[in-house]
Parts: C-alpha cells; structure tokens; sequence
C-alpha cells in the first residue's frame, strides 16, 4: 500500500509519495522501504506523476514505462496540462512493447475474483442458516438455487448501477475468456456447479471487466503540473487496470484545477491510496468511524416507529410507521447536511485557508507532514506497516519547473557522477534535435 498527497494553490503543487511497498501474497507476504512512487514526467517541463497500488502495469514496472515515455516525449510540449495525460496515455496505449495478450487473463481474473469471492461468502451464510434451521443435509440443486439467486443479483447490480468504462465485445470476450472462468468457477465450486450457474458467471465477469469496479491489482496514477500557457497548476487522477481485449481499462477519477477564487478552488489537499489519516486532519474525524456514526444514525431514526410499535406497544398503523420512517430519513438528510456544513466551517474551509497562502517550501513541508502522519499511525497500530520509509517530496512551479525537496537514491550519487552527466546530456540532445 501506499501514502500519498498532493497540495495545489496558485503558486504551485507538492507532491509526496511514502517508500513502501508490499511484495508476495497470502501465506508470504514481505514489505520493503525502497520503492519510487514519484517521478518527473519530463526533463525539461513541469509535469510530475505519482504511482500507487500496483507498481507494475502488465508486469512491466511503471518506472521503466515512465522513463521511456520521457525519452519518447523529448523536449516536446502542450499548451495545456491535460494534453500531457492524453499524450502520455497513447504512448501507454500505442506502444506494443506494453501489451502483452497473454497477459491479459491476470487482469480478467484479477478483477473477476474479487466480486466471485464475496459471492461464495455470501452464499455460504445463506447455506449454513437454511441447514441450521432445517437440521438437514442441503441438495445439490438447494445449493445451485442460493448460488443462481447471488449471481443474479450481483449481476443485475452491475448491469444497472455501475458506468462502463471500457467497450468489449462480449462475444470476443467469451471466446477469449469463457473457459478459464468456467474452469475458475468450477474450481472454487466444485464440478457438480449446474451449466446455468457457469453461464451467469461469466455474464457476470464481462459485466464486471467493462464496468468502473477495479481490482486489488489495479495502478492509481496521478499527474500533475503545468501546460505552457497555464498560469495555476492542475491535476488529474487515473485509476488503470491493463489491457483487456486489445483496450486499456482506464478511468479518471480525479481532476482539479487551481483557479481564483470564484472558479473551481484556489487551494485543494488530495490524499491518495490510504487516504484515513489525511481525511481525519482536513474533516475532524475518522471517515470509518464517521460512516459508522452516519449508519447508527440512519438506523435509529428509521427503525424508532417500527421499535415503538413492536417494542413498546403504541398502537400505530402501517400509514402512520410509514410516515414516521419517511419524517426519520429527511431528518437523518438534515443531521448530516448539518454536520457537513459543521466539518467544512470549521474544519475544512480554515484550513484551505492557509494552504491559499502557503509559500512552496510550506507546501512541500505540509505534504512530507501528512504522509508522515499516515505512517506513524501505522507504527503504532497494530496493523501492518505498509506506509513507511523515506518520503519523496518535490515541489512543481510554473518558472521552476519541477523541484526535488526530498530524494531517495539506491546508489551514492558521489559515486555516480557520470549518471547526472548521462541526464544532462540527454536534454542537451533533445535541445540539439529541435
């Protein structure tokens, strides 16, 4: 895992990106602090990108993939920042070298097994009440009926409530993908699965891979900086799965542009992959305890009419607990509407306050201060220290380009002179062959 943050005003964006990373799964599992998450996007121009989740796409390390792609880019340059995302994405996309078809199924399965996963959990809940309450053996078409109805479900749920990112034909993915979800359904279920339940399984994988749900293995990249002629910096979000059929699963999830005042925000704090302790500094409270609360809320005063006819015997009707339960939703709505706009006067707004006003090298020291955060809370919890290491904080200005703060190297730069002379000649080339 990964800490991550950005801070953006008018006079610039800092950007710092934690050490850690975790290698192996399930029984094995080891984490080291050395990893790159933060590179320059160019040589020469104030553009910077940031990697979490997994540090591979296709099995080819994002450092390798952004490196050749500052090569490739040169000392070319966009008027606008976001054509530096568009560009950067059709190298992704064009080059042949990153698309390996055999690979493909990883992604497919990758994404497919986490919904499949929860499905089974599901399913066994419901198998283990019904033969506690039956005090009988459950049939094999008992077991295939429970399985069928969570299929279905789940496969209405991504059908309908979900946007589609990516546009597969679903004949070629069957053909392409059908027999191995067969043969994975078939595995974690057992042969006697019926053929109806191995076809809505895999309705249920095409519906997930062309949907925004993203898997455990997917990449967060974040880019951020300055087109030529932009005055204030911008940043953009992308979650990326891996080819699928030939196509780049990819999805923007965030975008923000620094602006006056009046327009879209003149100051924003953006924390990426583990997000909790940034979100308890800007808003006040821990966002799993503040959803906790939220729920507590939400059931007790939409449950309060059914308690008080079932508990204390007031003799209301149904039209009335209906009513009574309606007046509990909007009053729950007006709670949090309250304690959002609470959050934002008192917590949020201040503190973008002072971000407005931050020179750089406070901003800089406020990005390496809240990925710290993030990492001494996870020292001293219990949980596994997957934040941690040295930070890696640099600083992207419209005259100064981008600035390293804080850089980690795996080699004694003193001892690797020719490497700085090796970068710097490279521009001088780019320069020469303009």
């Amino acid at each position: 895992m990964t800490a991550e943050v950005a801070i953006m005003n008018k006079t610039g964006v800092a950007l710092a990106a934690d050490s850690a990373v975790t290698v192996g799964s399930r029984g094995f599992k080891k984490i080291y602090n050395s990893a790159n998450k933060l590179f320059s996007l160019s040589k020469i121009h104030p553009v910077g990108i940031m990697i979490n989740g997994s540090a591979n796409f296709m099995s080819i390390p994002w450092e390798t993939i952004i490196k050749e792609y500052r090569d490739y880019l040169g000392d070319v340059k966009f008027d606008s920042f976001s054509s530096y995302s568009t560009h950067f994405w059709e190298y992704v996309k064009n080059d042949s070298r990153f698309n390996n078809p055999e690979l493909e199924i990883n992604s497919v399965i990758a994404t497919y097994m986490d919904v499949f996963i929860s499905i089974l959990e599901t399913a066994e809940e419901e198998l283990i009440k019904l033969s506690e309450e039956s005090n009988d053996l459950i049939s094999e078409e008992q077991q295939n009926h429970i399985l069928l109805n969570n299929f279905n479900y789940m496969l209405e749920r991504f059908k309908d409530n979900t946007e589609k990112v990516i546009n597969i034909n679903y004949d070629d993915f069957s053909w392409k993908f059908g027999p191995q979800i067969e043969e994975l359904t078939r595995e974690y279920i057992g042969e006697q699965v019926s053929e109806e339940v191995i076809k809505i399984a895999q309705d249920l994988a095409y519906e997930i891979v062309i949907s925004e749900h993203f898997s455990g293995n997917s990449s967060g990249v974040v880019l951020a900086g300055y087109g030529d002629n932009d005055i204030f910096p911008s940043l953009t979000e992308y979650k990326v799965e891996g080819f699928i059929c030939g196509q780049l699963k990819i999805h923007q999830e965030k975008q923000r542009k620094v602006g006056f005042e009046d327009e879209s925000g003149s100051a924003f704090v953006l924390p990426f992959a583990q997000k909790e302790m940034v979100s308890s500094f800007m808003s006040g409270i821990d966002p799993n305890l503040q959803e906790m609360v939220d729920g507590f809320i939400y059931r007790a005063l939409t449950d309060y009419p059914t308690n008080l006819v079932e508990k204390a015997g007031v003799p209301l009707d149904e039209k009335q607990v209906k009513l009574a339960t309606q007046m509990g939703k909007d009053i729950y709505r007006g709670v949090i509407e309250g304690l959002q706009r609470y959050q934002e006067d008192k917590f949020i707004n201040p503190v973008l306050e002072i971000v407005d006003m931050l020179p750089k090298e406070e901003l800089a020291e406020m990005a390496e201060a809240l990925v710290n955060l993030t990492s001494f809370k996870r020292r001293v919890s219990t949980d596994d220290e997957t934040v941690g290491g040295p930070i890696d904080v640099a600083v992207i200005t419209k005259g100064d380009g981008l600035i390293w703060i804080k850089r980690k190297h795996y080699f004694q730069p003193e001892l690797n002179y020719q490497f700085f002379q090796n970068y710097i000649r490279s521009v001088e080339n780019d320069n020469i062959r303009k």
